[in-house]
């Protein structure tokens, strides 16, 4: 049976909007992203999100997007930005309710040191409810596997031994 979990998981695509991410107080759980997920939808009627493209394999999620950047001559043209997500740093994720089914919100540990916080949410809104439902269940497949399961309940455990995270 073990053979089962470590089956590859097919590469998938998926074109969104990247609403942002935000610090998450917790690992995983839906009060930890629903909060996070309705402040970034309320930002993205006031300021349009980015295109992207989120891809998720086996080795973890990739998000790839266009970023403005300033070139040596002081004109501003877009560059594309690559962030790799492991496996085992993706914690949670869930869809948001009606009419709100087609964003996906992902807890992940991203290092960054401007932030005081490793945990971070992202949003992506995608086409429809059934593509956010696919990514959702590839994301989850990806979660599910006993290694990232027990990566999970390790870092838990070092975030709140930490001080990081409160039970």
């Amino acid at each position: 049976m073990s053979w089962l979990f470590q089956a590859k998981i097919a590469k998938s695509h998926f074109y969104v909007w990247y609403l942002g991410s935000k610090e998450a107080d917790g690992v995983r759980g839906s009060a930890v992203v629903l909060p996070i997920m309705r402040q970034l939808l309320k930002d993205s009627f006031k300021k349009t999100p980015s295109k992207a493209t989120v891809q998720i394999s086996s080795k973890g999620l990739k998000l790839i997007q266009s970023v403005p950047a300033m070139s040596r001559s002081g004109k501003i043209k877009s560059q594309l930005a690559k962030f790799q997500i492991a496996a085992s740093c993706i914690t949670y994720s869930m869809t948001g309710k009606a009419p709100f089914d087609d964003v996906v919100g992902v807890v992940m540990l991203v290092l960054n040191p401007e932030m005081n916080s490793p945990m971070h949410v992202h949003c992506y809104r995608c086409d429809s409810p059934e593509t956010a439902q696919i990514m959702h269940a590839n994301i989850q497949l990806l979660i599910s596997r006993p290694e990232i399961q027990r990566s999970i309940i390790d870092l838990e455990q070092r975030l709140f031994l930490a001080g990081l995270l409160v039970p």
